[in-house]
């Protein structure tokens, strides 16, 4: 087990153990969580990977993991050790449809080496004071019974798709196997679902897969199992806020046993606040931030990045500073998001239409069947790029979307990037794929109104794949580009309306930190673990 040993004694502090689900869009929201616990005096957090992720999450940080805090001895002023555990698969095949359940599989195989852990840091005399895990490994639930200590859960991904979770599994514990849309018994194959308090109607296609599998579907079986153990857990806390997910939050508390508290936007530390602003945010979203980040002459300033397991390329903020305003389309997929070749062709001709400059944040695997994407685009596309793109592997997304130059998102609608977008108040063209990026894509459209979609009936079939064609995504952009559009001009008020909204909630008197002050208390203060440490020695 790597990290697990070494290091000096922590002293009589709260000893939190934190378990992310083994992907980085839960790896990085629980470290942002960690952070913030460790910013109280007498806390320290063992935060636990798989191996691999553990080595992936050092070498992200450039090699310089002991000069930024990062290394087996933990982030020593944050007080957080980064320890390694066996098992695991590979974060890049999470997104694999081919391993779905061998990830999943996978995760619950790492209760025996968390089991391991746990007893030698308690033969250290480091014994564990309270788990904090993502909903997703619940079975930590049985680790924190057996030692006795509490286990708090955290859910990584949107209020409103935990809603939809639980609200389906309780009507599945209930014996219920069907659901009523308008009135008319339904089998979760296709149409609109109009019974889950909280939220307006919606397409079945655009809700959890758990809405859509039977109780035989293995994903469904492994959801079921992790959420008999939720009601165990003395807290949740949601990376969201109340001004965004007011109706949903309350739907939640009301059906859901266990004390729930919106703590979030959870986003990096740009290094320049601490304490109420939530890790920086306020501070990055002022004006100019960003420059003085590009002009910082400490190395630490620039290697300040969020902590998780892909390097990030900060050339790009220097690409976008001669950039006009609101003159860049962003586009990212996320970590694991795949795209199949012929949608990938569409999509990059499409761009090359637009007309519009782009910063495209692109892993080299993420086009189906191919090691390297670079190897399918045409050499038009690539004169693109030289005259008004810049294609790199991984960025520092928050950094870019407070960027003044950027005008509109292109996302997969992942939760992070989701939530990265409204605090930053930059629209989104949503283009999620399947799973809870289908229920945020449909919330930012529909709900919060601040993002397009490519439209359903603009999709045609080709060779048997149903593809968003090239003309749709040259349109779309155009739309969300153009500042004299009326739709744009809706979404971008709406977005700025959000941002504004999300520092409110970061507020000294907002709900997040309202919320988090009554989180906290749900983890043992350093006085009560002191005492029982006395009362030990008697």
């Amino acid at each position: 087990m790597e990290g697990t040993v070494r290091g000096a004694s922590r002293g009589k502090k709260v000893h939190v153990v934190a378990i992310p689900y083994p992907a980085q869009g839960h790896i990085v929201p629980l470290m942002q969580l960690c952070l913030k616990i460790t910013a109280n005096e007498g806390y320290m957090v063992t935060f636990v990977n798989t191996e691999h992720n553990h080595a992936r999450m050092l070498q992200s940080q450039d090699g310089q993991g002991l000069e930024a805090g990062v290394g087996l001895e933990g982030i020593s002023e944050k007080n957080i050790r980064l320890v390694g555990i066996p098992g695991g698969l590979r974060p890049e095949l999470h997104g694999d449809p081919a391993y779905v359940v061998a990830a999943f599989e996978s995760s619950e195989k790492l209760q025996a080496p968390l089991e391991e852990l746990l007893d030698m840091m308690k033969q250290n005399g480091e014994p564990a004071t309270c788990i904090i895990s993502d909903v997703l490994v619940s079975w930590t639930q049985v680790c924190a019974d057996k030692m006795r200590i509490p286990r708090i859960a955290f859910w990584t991904s949107s209020a409103a798709v935990y809603h939809v979770i639980w609200h389906m599994y309780t009507l599945f514990k209930q014996g219920e196997q069907n659901i009523k849309v308008h009135n008319v018994e339904f089998d979760c194959t296709g149409g609109m679902v109009s019974r889950i308090p909280g939220l307006p109607a919606m397409d079945v296609n655009d809700l959890p897969i758990i809405v859509r599998s039977g109780p035989a579907d293995f994903i469904h079986k492994f959801l079921c199992r992790q959420l008999e153990h939720m009601m165990r857990a003395v807290a949740m806390a949601v990376n969201t806020f109340d001004e965004l997910e007011h109706e949903c939050l309350q739907a939640l508390s009301s059906s859901f046993p266990v004390r729930t508290y919106a703590v979030g936007p959870l986003l990096p530390d740009d290094g320049s606040q601490r304490s109420h602003d939530n890790g920086g945010l306020t501070s990055l979203m002022r004006p100019g931030a960003i420059q003085e980040c590009l002009q910082a002459k400490s190395t630490r300033a620039l290697t300040n990045r969020r902590i998780g397991i892909f390097h990030e390329d900060y050339s790009c903020l220097e690409w976008l500073e001669n950039k006009p305003p609101r003159s860049v389309m962003y586009i990212s997929f996320g970590s694991i998001c795949p795209m199949n070749e012929q949608q990938f062709v569409e999509l990059v001709m499409g761009l090359q239409a637009s007309g519009h400059r782009f910063l495209w944040s692109i892993r080299p695997d993420f086009v189906q069947g191919c090691k390297d994407y670079r190897t399918l685009l045409p050499a038009s596309f690539l004169e693109c790029v030289k005259e008004r793109g810049m294609l790199v592997s991984w960025v520092p997304q928050l950094k870019v979307l407070g960027h003044p130059a950027i005008g509109g998102f292109l996302t997969h609608c992942g939760w992070n990037s989701t939530l990265e977008s409204v605090a930053m108040g930059v629209p989104m063209l949503c283009w999620p794929d399947v799973g809870e990026r289908r229920t945020n894509g449909r919330l930012a459209v529909t709900v919060w109104r601040v993002g397009l979609d490519f439209s359903n009936a603009r999709k045609q079939a080709v060779g048997g794949v149903e593809l968003i064609r090239r003309e749709e995504v040259r349109r779309v952009i155009g739309l969300l580009m153009d500042s004299s559009c009326e739709s744009a001009k809706y979404v971008r008020r709406n977005a700025a309306s959000l941002r504004i909204a999300a520092q409110r909630a970061l507020a000294t008197t907002g709900s997040s930190v309202r919320d988090w002050n009554l989180f906290i208390n749900y983890i043992p203060s350093p006085s009560s673990c002191v005492a029982k440490a006395q009362k030990l020695r008697k």
